[in-house]
Formats: structure tokens, sequence, C-alpha cells
């Protein structure tokens, strides 16, 4: 018989996207884990356990939004009847190989703007990021400098913990910039280009170091640069054409609804023994 989502979070940005926010939008349970904690008791609905590592005594047909856990696959390992759930393309491409398995469902991760705000000024001001301190690799003050000599405030944003602080911050953003070039291997496949749909949402292009799943997933619709310097003329080009910064923006907007709560949600309620 069908039965209804109940969702396992734990303290993290990504439970409180994956789980939380979630939960809270299709109106399914949720709860937050203190390790140790026991999954008994829930035979009677669909248990999603999202990034943590679920308990032993997990009821049968239990998913593992394994997001970037890739400490998870040891434990995928010997617990092969274990539903999985992808957030990502490249994240769907490295558990297929890693685990040998045809059977994985892939769920993206939405993005923060509920209610599709989009970037109404003509200046551009300011350039930023949000995210911990992998966001910008290297981030100094010769960095922020260089942001200044073009005009530009830049905001590294790494204390937040809701989704209107995510608002909040791309309210006040003209060009976002992501630096990770030091992500590799699995670090890097089981990623999701969540910041690319988070700023696309408002209509505001990034630049940014590709990314496996950037390219992936928003190939177009953001400006790649393998370099600082590439990045800093992207930036300046941002700046002082028009018609490039609509084009980008217009092409980031397009791509991010696809990553709309209404639209990824109803992924869920296509799980197996899901009601």
């Amino acid at each position: 018989m069908p039965k209804p989502l109940m969702f396992f979070r734990w303290r993290a940005g990504t439970g409180e996207i994956r789980g939380s926010q979630v939960a809270e939008y299709l109106g399914a349970n949720l709860q937050i884990v203190r390790s140790p904690f026991s999954a008994t008791g829930h035979d009677d609905e669909v248990c999603i356990f999202v990034k943590g590592q679920p308990p032993e005594d997990y009821a049968k047909g239990s998913y593992l939004d394994m997001v970037d856990a890739k400490e998870r696959f040891s434990w995928i390992d010997s617990h092969p009847d274990i539903k999985l759930i992808a957030v990502s393309k490249t994240a769907l491409r490295c558990m297929r190989k890693r685990l040998n398995r045809d059977d994985i469902v892939i769920i993206p991760e939405h993005h923060c703007n509920y209610d599709r705000e989009q970037r109404d000024r003509d200046e551009i001001k300011r350039a930023g990021v949000i995210g911990n301190n992998n966001a910008f690799w290297g981030f100094s003050e010769d960095i922020d400098d260089q942001f200044a000599e073009l005009g530009l405030e830049f905001e590294y944003k790494t204390q937040y913990k809701s989704r209107q602080d995510a608002v909040d911050f791309y309210r006040n953003i003209d060009i976002q910039c992501v630096w990770r070039p030091h992500m590799l291997g699995h670090e890097s496949a089981l990623r999701n280009p969540l910041k690319l749909e988070n700023a696309g949402s408002f209509g505001i292009p990034t630049v940014a170091y590709p990314e496996e799943d950037y390219v992936a997933e928003f190939a177009g619709a953001f400006v790649p640069a393998m370099t600082m310097r590439e990045m800093f003329r992207a930036v300046r080009r941002l700046q002082n054409d028009p018609v490039f910064y609509h084009d980008m923006s217009q092409a980031a907007s397009e791509r991010a609804e696809a990553y709309h709560i209404e639209r990824t949600s109803k992924l869920y309620l296509k799980l197996e023994g899901v009601n």
C-alpha cells in the first residue's frame, strides 16, 4: 500500500534544504536527528535519510539521499537493499559507476527563490558569493582589492541559517563569483549546481570555475573562467556590456526554473511506495 513520506535530517545546511524545507513544502513528516537514533516504528512510512548514515533498524523501502557524502559509499556496500537518491546528473553517474547500480533516483536540489523574485536594477555595484570557506577558494584582501579596482564591492557571506538569509543575500548582489578549482574526483562529481540555481533564479549571472556539475547542468547559462584573470575579465565584461549581461541573466533565469521547489518536490511524490 502507498505510504506517506518521512524525512530524517541532520543539523547541517543540506538537512535544512533537502530535509526541513522539502518536508514543510510537501506537508511530510520530519525528524531532526541527534545520533545515536532509531527508526523503529516508521514501517508505515517511506523514510528518507538526508545525507547522514541511517540506523541499522531502518525500515524496508527506505531511501538514502546521499548528496555529497562520499563517506557513505562503504556503508552502502554493506547495505545493498537501501534505495538511493542522487542530487545531480554528475552524482548519478558517479554513484552508478562506483556502486554498479542502475536503480538510483535523481532529485535535484531546489533553489531558495520560491517567489521567483527578479533583480530589477540597472546598476552593477556588488559581486559576491554565499557559502562556506570553500565557496571562493583562497579569497584574500588582494582579491578584494581587485574587485574594488573594478568599482565593485564583494560580499563573501559565510554566516547564514535560513532560506531567508540566502534570499536577502541574492537581493543585494549583481554578479555571483564562485571559485573552487580544488574540487576534484568524488568531491566534485557528487556536487550539485545549487549556487548557479540560486543566483540564476533571481536573474543574476555567475562567473565560476567550470566545475563538472556546473558544465553538466548549466552549460551556456554561466560564464566559465579557468583562471582568476579570466574571472576578472568576465566580470568586467558583464559590467560594461549590457547585452551580454542581459543574455547571461536571461539564460540563467530560464535554466533555474527547472529547480523551483514546486517542480523538484513532485519527484519525491513519485518515489516507489509513496502515496
